[in-house]
């Protein structure tokens, strides 16, 4: 398991600062309404202690998600430059592979009868 990898506590972290940040600013404008805030609303007017809470469950779930997908969170099998080596995992795309299916698929689109096919205006 790569939870206990710098990549994914660097991931994680990461991940935990966006969601508490993007749900706290979310919840206090909501809690005075979008519409007044800076005309009617000021800084008493926003019920801190909820948004606090509110962000606060929500960065406990984000972690708890990036566990739930620590290999995606610790990024492995994409290191950054001077990190060590990791393990390759399966999940990387060959996209060699979906370029030589989208080409067939090309070609007998080009090849199928024109009957079947919406008249070009």
């Amino acid at each position: 398991m790569t939870i206990w990898t710098t990549n994914f506590w660097r991931g994680a972290l990461d991940r935990a600062i966006k969601t508490f940040f993007q749900t706290f600013v979310a919840v206090a404008i909501a809690g005075v309404g979008a519409d007044a805030v800076g005309l009617s609303a000021g800084l008493l007017d926003v019920s801190w202690l909820d948004a606090l809470s509110v962000a606060g469950l929500a960065t406990l779930l984000s972690v708890a998600t990036a566990i739930g997908n620590a290999d995606n969170t610790a990024k492995v099998g994409h290191n950054e430059p001077g990190d060590p080596p990791q393990d390759e995992t399966d999940d990387d795309l060959d996209f060699d592979e979906a370029d030589i299916l989208t080409a067939t698929l090309n070609d007998e689109l080009d090849e199928a009868p024109e009957s079947g096919r919406r008249a070009a205006e």
